[in-house]
């Protein structure tokens, strides 16, 4: 499993850094839509069917249901991807306001969407999720992208996938308390583990980029939060995984599952190295 994971990373980082170094900008914003698209449709298509399935117990179980799932998961994909694209092309306002029709035109469609009350509203509450867990985070990416081209990313990313690392081997070498119920193979030696690799990660990255990144304690703030909620989001989807009774959240990358699995602790961590960095550039 390891080498496994070792062979696709070799081979994915160094596509994912030239794509972010030379490719055109328009480029690494279809790049980024495709992410979009795969998360949300990865964590549509464990939670929507799960919960209808739920709350099908509660009401007659139809072949009109499980049709239902199908169409809300495309719902899904789509509104999330046209969210993104307002982002992006439109700016702020007009980002803001496609989350707000897309978000409300969903609870809609979910709840009109089944026979039952208890299905439809389990449709919806499932759907709203897999928006807002799909495309929000990306946002954030988005913007740290525009910030400073590849650096602020680099700097995201060595933080999140050197706090795994590090949590990783830790865990391996001292690991003996569990961390929680949702994920039995991590531990809190890991986790405390994950965090020291995380701050060293974004201590290096700085110096790499000549200190341009921010000033050293936002450097460490942003390694040491980044590194914590990268870990809680981990720990989130693998609730969902849990959930929908899966082990990975699909097979994209040999050795490490599906897509989410591979970004989970990126959509928790980027909002919140958005926030410290924005608020040492520009204020409150």
């Amino acid at each position: 499993m390891l080498k496994t994971r070792v062979i696709t990373a070799a081979i994915g980082l160094p596509l994912f850094l030239f794509s972010l170094y030379y490719l055109p900008e328009w480029c690494v914003m279809l790049l980024f839509l495709a992410s979009v698209i795969i998360s949300t449709y990865e964590v549509a298509i464990m939670l929507i069917p799960t919960v209808v399935n739920a709350c099908n117990q509660y009401g007659e179980q139809t072949s009109a249901s499980q049709n239902s799932c199908r169409e809300m998961i495309v719902v899904c994909v789509g509104i999330a991807s046209a969210i993104f694209l307002a982002s992006v092309w439109g700016g702020s306002q007009a980002g803001r306001g496609m989350i707000v029709f897309g978000i409300l035109g969903t609870m809609l469609m979910g709840v009109f969407s089944a026979n039952n009350v208890f299905t439809s509203v389990g449709s919806m509450m499932g759907a709203v999720v897999s928006i807002c867990y799909g495309v929000l985070p990306w946002l954030a990416v988005w913007d740290l992208y525009l910030w400073g081209n590849a650096q602020y990313l680099i700097f995201l990313f060595a933080i999140v996938w050197g706090g795994d690392t590090g949590a990783y081997f830790a865990g391996m070498k001292w690991g003996k308390t569990p961390l929680s119920r949702k994920s039995p193979k991590k531990t809190w030696e890991g986790a405390g583990g994950g965090l020291v690799s995380s701050v060293l990660c974004a201590i290096l990255v700085d110096m790499f980029y000549s200190g341009t990144i921010a000033p050293l304690t936002v450097v460490v703030f942003s390694g040491l939060f980044g590194g914590i909620f990268a870990q809680l989001g981990d720990l989130l989807e693998s609730s969902f995984k849990r959930f929908a009774h899966v082990k990975d959240s699909g097979q994209m990358f040999p050795g490490h599952g599906g897509f989410l699995d591979r970004v989970d602790g990126v959509l928790f961590a980027a909002p919140v190295i958005w926030f410290i960095i924005y608020v040492s550039r520009f204020g409150f």
